[in-house]
């Protein structure tokens, strides 16, 4: 079953955030199964918000070149480069956290 799109303000992450894991959590109290796609790496957060709610700390199998792991990104606390220091600072993964093909910090040479 497909739930659609969840609708989400463009210019503001904050509330972008709050209501992608609002419209999760309406989509897990339905759904045994599901399978997240779409937005950037932003996305990951929120996801990881609102499965945590229902399932309690989260194992992560991650694929890409960077961690993700940034405390800022052009001055923000969340976007596509910080989800997954935000989930391990709210305590939203267990310690099964695995990243497959980094291949070095964004700065680096």
């Amino acid at each position: 079953m497909d739930f659609a799109d969840i609708d989400v303000a463009p210019f503001n992450n904050e509330e972008a955030i709050k209501q992608m894991e609002n419209g999760l959590l309406k989509v897990l109290e339905k759904a045994e199964k599901y399978v997240i796609i779409g937005g950037d790496h932003t996305i990951s957060y929120p996801s990881l918000k609102a499965m945590n709610k229902k399932h309690g700390p989260i194992s992560i199998i991650h694929f890409d070149s960077h961690l993700d792991t940034l405390d800022l990104h052009f001055g923000s606390l969340i976007t596509h480069g910080t989800p997954f220091r935000r989930s391990v600072e709210e305590k939203l993964l267990d310690e099964n956290k695995f990243h497959i093909g980094i291949r070095g910090g964004t700065y680096s040479k």
